[in-house]
């Protein structure tokens, strides 16, 4: 998973950031495998090894990719089941946060070559501007991320 990121690069986004994520799934809960800084940085800098909290972009990418998933604490069922069906079909996320200001986040998923998700790429926004473009560049992110898991021998998650 490592080499399949590294060699996707950086996506540049609209703002002139970069993408500040890569996350796993991991016994439960969703983890920061790297991170980049970006604009949003001081308010979430996404730390190597940090968890996400469960109703994360992140979060939602991976359990719209499976059956139904019992939602997070502060969601109703329906809540949950209207959220991971937009995940599916926009291919991504959005998590607003209710801190002070516009912040959010936006995740995609990346598929390993059997189509399963493996991971997602995200990043952290401090507004929503440019929040079509910003989807679109995660979702390249991804896509390329998925790409060069195809592409790399053995790469173990099939």
């Amino acid at each position: 998973m490592e080499e399949a990121l590294r060699t996707a690069g950086p996506a540049s986004l609209p703002d002139g950031g970069v993408l500040e994520g890569a996350f796993l799934p991991s016994v439960g809960a969703t983890t920061v495998v790297t991170g980049i800084p970006g604009a949003a940085h001081e308010f979430f800098p996404h730390l190597p090894g940090q968890t996400l909290p469960p109703d994360s972009a992140a979060d939602v990418v991976f359990a719209a990719s499976g059956p139904g998933a019992d939602p997070p604490p502060g969601h109703s069922a329906n809540q949950w089941a209207r959220r991971l069906r937009r995940a599916r079909e926009y291919g991504a996320d959005l998590h607003a946060y209710e801190w002070e200001g516009e912040r959010s986040c936006l995740a995609a998923p990346v598929h390993a070559p059997s189509g399963k998700v493996v991971a997602a790429v995200g990043v952290a926004l401090v507004d929503s501007r440019h929040l079509s473009t910003t989807a679109e560049a995660v979702q390249r992110a991804a896509r390329m991320v998925s790409s060069n898991l195809h592409r790399l021998p053995r790469a173990g998650l099939r």
